[in-house]
């Protein structure tokens, strides 16, 4: 229903005029609401991804750190391995002053053996025994036996300008 007034047509509320946009009005309402859904939901993807991107990057990290903390711990235990292995070779080095059959005797008399029980076991004379030993003692700079058990389990002594600090 159209009410005329001057030379204006008003158009009743709730009817529509034939020809009217009403419907293409409602359809691009429609459609636009429809984009704006689209977009909700796409930034919601995009809100989702970041999300498991954030989480995937903390896991990264910290995977890192247990990396970095698993090489420190490796170093640490190689250089407690170098250190034994110089410590080692050089109580080892120390040995290398002595002919083998003199070594062989330092080693029974660090056991504990007397002259006579080493005498026996290598098929040696006792005198040979006591001579060997006092070869010993020159060549590794000590004056008795408890002196040259130590330098044997021991390494040599150093002198107080030659402490390692």
């Amino acid at each position: 229903m159209e009410i005329a007034m001057g030379s204006e047509r008003i158009e009743a509320p709730g009817r529509r005029r034939a020809g009217s946009s009403g419907l293409r009005e409602s359809e691009t309402a429609g459609r636009a609401r429809a984009a704006e859904d689209r977009d909700i939901r796409a930034d919601a993807r995009e809100d989702a991804a970041d999300e498991r991107d954030a989480k995937a990057d903390d896991r990264e990290h910290e995977q890192d750190a247990r990396d970095v903390r698993q090489d420190a711990r490796t170093e640490r235990q190689d250089q407690r391995d170098a250190d034994i292995t110089r410590e080692e070779a050089t109580k080892a080095a120390h040995l290398d002053v002595l002919t083998a059959r003199q070594l062989e005797i330092l080693t029974l008399i660090a056991e504990g053996m007397s002259n006579k029980a080493i005498a026996r076991q290598l098929h040696l004379s006792v005198n040979t025994i006591k001579s060997t030993i006092r070869g010993v003692y020159d060549r590794i700079g000590v004056v008795s036996r408890t002196q040259a058990v130590h330098w044997y389990t021991h390494g040599p002594r150093r002198a107080p300008d030659q402490r390692e600090f």
